[in-house]
């Protein structure tokens, strides 16, 4: 019995058995022994082990990253690869695999970055004179190489990978620290400013010549004892010989120089070194002197085709009758341009036979000329006499730090295509008994048909103080003024709409209108941080059709005080004057 019983027990577990498996049969496997994974930034491959005993197949989520074998039916090594990391971030990447049964597992991949690119120097310092550094980038893709300015080159621009860069600087010629950015941008990344400054020259004077309202003993110039007449040129082709290897200084001795007047101008002509600076130093007792009941001259000093040029401490007055009392003109017998001069610590007072200005630039030639620390008192015949008359293409002309007081005509004006002027901290002033005259002024007059002058865009006038002492107010602190035909590109003479708009129309409208009729873009003109006394027109449009000139419907004054661009910091170009 109890082996029967047995036997049936036995019977049941087998049939148990055998149901069992028919209803739960094994699961597939399918398993890798990582799920995780780095590679350094040169790349290489890494191995996994698949655990399977399905069909399966492998794909990445990056180009970066390739898998061998990509399928398969059964266990087996995968070998993963990663190519170099040269991009400037870190990477991340995913490898999948996915079985005939539909699961899937991910294995995450990490990559750190491989990009090289930096410099040995990020700041240099070079010496007034011509001098090279070379620069060591190293990288490993392509760049290119740029400097902000144009007395500093780069070599090679362009290139691939670690070098050499030579960074080259010209000698500095001026009294002033100059600074410079050379750029490295890679092909891919942040890139890299190196900081160039390079020392002011200094101007050593070897050479120290004398001159006087007459010459004294020998004449020579070679000492107080033996002072050259100012008026010989013999003298100044001396002079300009030794500025061939040396800087030179003629002292003016204390007197009266009124023969610039009475006989012949002081000509300073093709005179200078862009390298030698040349300075004429006076005093207090320094006076160039107009006296009256002479012919009208053309002036007392011209300066024409110089370069590299000081001229400190000389002094004008007397009322006799002359266009201009020092001027910087280019010629057609210049062979050099009129450029880099500075005129500083100089009055003009007095002058009520000045037809013209005072002092002023002409030529397309003539550039870079500074004005300093200078001082104007009572100028002029008429309205036709100014303290300034720069005209016809001079630019980059600067006046800072000086004192305009009473003129007949414009204190401070600039003609036709006189780009790049700036007038700061400066004081202008109208007492009782001067008539109404603008402080700066930029006109033009078209007498001919098309009109052939042109306003220039970029000025800066900031700092400045603009007092009125008169009882009647100035009308206009600073004008842009046009008179005549309209030019060939700019139709300057306005309907009576266009007149509206400039009167009335919106900001936009009005600066859109200046642009389009005058040349006159607003953003490139500063005129901010100014102050000013008992004036109508702090900035004002003028339009008049005059010289045969038909009007179009509209002509007057316009005020655009809100027009010019107010920003408190300077261009670009102020800086590089």
């Amino acid at each position: 019995m109890q082996k029967r019983v047995e036997l049936m027990a036995l019977v049941l577990t087998v049939i148990l058995f055998s149901v069992c498996s028919r209803e739960m049969p094994m699961a597939p496997s399918f398993s890798v022994d990582i799920t995780a994974d780095s590679f350094p930034s040169t790349g290489g491959q890494k191995t996994i082990h698949l655990t399977a005993d399905v069909s399966w197949s492998a794909s990445t989520s990056d180009d970066w990253l390739t898998i061998s074998p990509s399928q398969g039916k059964r266990e087996t090594s995968i070998t993963i690869t990663a190519t170099v990391n040269n991009s400037p971030v870190a990477r991340n990447g995913k490898v999948t695999l996915i079985s005939m049964a539909g699961k899937s597992i991910n294995i995450n991949i990490s990559q750190p970055s491989n990009h090289l690119f930096n410099v040995d120097l990020r700041d240099v310092e070079f010496e007034a004179e011509s001098q090279d550094v070379t620069v060591i980038l190293t990288s490993n893709t392509a760049w290119q190489a740029s400097s902000n300015v144009d007395w500093l080159s780069v070599c090679p621009a362009t290139g691939t990978g670690t070098a050499s860069i030579l960074v080259s600087a010209i000698r500095n010629t001026e009294a002033v620290l100059r600074k410079a950015i050379v750029t490295l941008s890679p092909e891919t990344g942040e890139t890299i400013e190196i900081n160039i400054s390079q020392e002011p020259f200094k101007h050593i004077v070897d050479s120290i010549r004398y001159v006087a309202p007459s010459a004294i003993g020998n004449g020579s110039g070679d000492s107080k004892e033996n002072t050259a007449d100012f008026l010989n040129d013999s003298f100044w082709t001396q002079v300009n010989n030794k500025l061939k290897y040396t800087s030179v200084e003629v002292r003016f001795i204390p007197g009266t120089y009124s023969r610039a007047f009475t006989e012949k101008s002081l000509t300073l002509e093709n005179l200078g070194s862009a390298i030698y600076q040349l300075t004429l130093t006076g005093s207090q007792e320094v006076r160039f002197t107009a006296p009256g009941g002479y012919p009208d001259k053309n002036q007392m000093i011209r300066i024409d085709g110089c370069q590299n040029m000081v001229v400190s401490n000389f002094h004008f007055t007397g009322n006799g009758r002359i266009g201009y009392a020092l001027r910087v003109i280019t010629t057609a017998t210049s062979t050099l341009p009129n450029k880099n001069i500075v005129i500083e610590d100089c009055t003009w007072k007095d002058m009520r036979g000045v037809i013209y200005g005072a002092t002023g630039c002409y030529g397309t030639e003539t550039s870079h000329v500074t004005f300093k620390n200078c001082t104007f008192f009572r100028v002029g015949i008429d309205s036709h006499s100014h303290h300034m008359y720069h005209a016809h293409g001079a630019s980059h002309i600067t006046i800072m730090d000086s004192r305009f007081e009473d003129c007949t005509g414009d204190y401070v004006r600039f003609r036709d295509r006189c780009d790049f002027g700036i007038v700061k901290n400066c004081m202008f002033i109208r007492n009782q008994g001067y008539t109404n005259r603008p402080f700066i002024a930029v006109p033009l007059f078209n007498n001919a048909n098309p009109g052939d002058e042109y306003f220039a865009t970029n000025y800066s006038f900031t700092g400045n103080s603009f007092f009125n002492k008169n009882m009647q107010n100035t009308t206009n602190a600073i004008y842009f003024g046009h008179w005549g035909f309209s030019t060939k590109d700019f139709s300057c003479l306005l309907t009576e709409q266009e007149g509206i708009i400039l009167t009335s129309g919106t900001k936009e409208a009005k600066a859109d209108l200046l642009k389009s009729h005058f040349g006159l873009d607003m953003a490139k003109i500063r005129i901010t941080n100014n102050a000013y006394e008992r004036v109508v027109n702090r900035v004002a449009l003028i339009s008049q059709a005059s010289y045969g000139s038909t009007s179009l419907g509209w002509a007057g004054t316009a005020d655009i005080a809100d027009l010019p661009n107010a920003n408190g910091n300077p261009f670009d170009w102020e800086m590089k004057k």
